[in-house]
């Protein structure tokens, strides 16, 4: 059975490194989206000095990326979670989350391309 593996990460500044051990893990391809989580877009109670400081900091930008990736098998899938357990570390409140979903039919994706394991 197929996979989807879903990576959605507030420290942004991994995704790269993410996506590269996701490669050596075997994986094809993988899809970045931003996002922003509940927790990032409802109001909370802020004075306006210091919301109007974290917005000139942060600015508009999204404070999520989610990373989607179709794994083949469940074999490739392990892989591909201990790769990304390698970089990110779920365990710090914060930092993320992962999951999976089982993918029953896969149109459109190639999973046997030359090349897809290597350095990034």
């Amino acid at each position: 059975m197929a996979w989807a593996l879903f990576l959605v990460l507030t420290e942004i500044h991994k995704v790269p490194e993410v996506l590269c051990e996701l490669k050596k893990a075997g994986a094809t391809g993988a899809t970045v989206v931003e996002s922003v989580g509940t927790g990032q877009s409802l109001p909370q109670p802020r004075s306006p000095f210091f919301s109007g400081l974290r917005r000139l900091v942060e600015g508009d930008r999204p404070h999520s990326d989610t990373v989607i990736s179709v794994l083949p098998n469940d074999d490739l899938l392990e892989k591909a979670i201990r790769a990304v357990e390698a970089v990110v570390d779920f365990g710090r409140p914060g930092t993320g989350l992962m999951f999976t979903v089982p993918v029953h039919r896969v149109r459109g994706a190639e999973f046997n391309l030359p090349g897809a394991k290597g350095d990034c």
